[in-house]
């Protein structure tokens, strides 16, 4: 049994420059009391700021409760001096806004520890090279994506491959998939690697990754050299440069179209599918590394018309298409 609380206010004048101001704490304080009945052996908590560059960042504590110990007491002690260090550091609040985020647990998937103590990400914070569709035009920034999540419940499998896989053995692909390892035991860390997995919007190297898992590959112990899923299986999932290197073929194609009417109607998004198709299909062998050194591309031509759609359909997450085709 777990418990989540958070805080989304205005920031007012009073607030200064306290990344949480001390009215939020005093409701920190008061949600934290009455939150202990739901999990009291650990806790983390931690507020959206901005730093030098003006990046948004995580500033936050997790902590072991000791025995006999209050929770809510204890981490506002740690998490206080959290926030002045980072402030001595250079880290600003956000300029309107004042949000932070707490959990509270029982060791009910996982023992106690600060490894498998709420928040979890998977991927840690990193730039990347962002599409995105403003005032009229489309360009590319790069941003800061970190995907950070405290969870309530459980979350047993998913459903890939056309069969469910248990959340040990998801844990194991998303290491290989995501090239990140990670030594958690419980279920709410999976949901973070999940979240870095799915979350492909605008980001062309993300796109491919899903794509490929989705449309390509066949099972589960395909990024484990064929083998059943475990922890010393070598990892033959479709490596970072090799993602990368796709992802930069779908990108210069994008670019040639993204002019033509701002992509705006049906056929320019079909134009845009059919150059995709013959790029790809002339370079679909071109990388014999994807699978251990086994002479195959990453995508054959039988796979491009599927890897194609799944890859767009996940660039765009819904948010050209089915308004295309409203319009249209």
């Amino acid at each position: 049994m777990c418990g989540n609380f958070g805080f989304l206010g205005k920031r007012i004048p009073s607030d200064e420059k306290a990344l949480l101001p001390a009215r939020v704490v005093e409701v920190f304080q008061k949600m934290g009391r009455e939150t202990e009945i739901r999990g009291e052996q650990a806790g983390g908590g931690f507020v959206l700021t901005r730093d030098k560059d003006d990046r948004i960042v995580i500033v936050g504590k997790k902590i072991l409760n000791q025995k006999r110990g209050n929770l809510t007491q204890s981490l506002e002690a740690t998490f206080a001096a959290v926030r002045r260090q980072a402030v001595l550091e250079g880290i600003k609040p956000l300029a309107s806004v004042v949000m932070g985020v707490w959990h509270y647990r029982y060791g009910t998937s996982s023992p106690p520890a600060i490894v498998e103590t709420h928040w979890h990400e998977w991927m840690q914070a990193r730039d990347a090279a962002v599409w995105q569709f403003e005032n009229g035009k489309w360009f590319c920034s790069t941003r800061n994506v970190n995907h950070r999540i405290t969870h309530n419940g459980d979350f047993d499998a998913w459903r890939i491959f056309g069969k469910q896989i248990d959340n040990a053995q998801l844990g194991l692909w998303l290491e290989r998939v995501l090239h990140t390892p990670n030594d958690t035991i419980g279920d709410s860390p999976k949901i973070s690697g999940m979240m870095d997995l799915l979350i492909a919007q605008g980001m062309w190297d993300a796109s491919v990754r899903l794509a490929y898992q989705l449309e390509v590959a066949e099972s589960i112990e395909e990024a484990f050299d064929g083998q059943e899923p475990a922890k010393n299986a070598p990892n033959t999932a479709p490596s970072q440069q090799v993602l990368s290197e796709w992802a930069q073929i779908f990108e210069k194609v994008w670019q040639q179209h993204i002019d033509a009417k701002l992509l705006s109607s049906k056929e320019d998004l079909a134009l845009l599918n059919a150059s995709m198709i013959f790029d790809c299909r002339g370079r679909s062998c071109a990388y014999p590394d994807v699978h251990g050194g086994q002479p195959q591309g990453i995508v054959s031509t039988n796979f491009i018309p599927r890897f194609r759609n799944a890859l767009m359909f996940r660039y765009f997450m819904q948010n050209i298409f089915p308004s295309v085709e409203k319009v249209n």
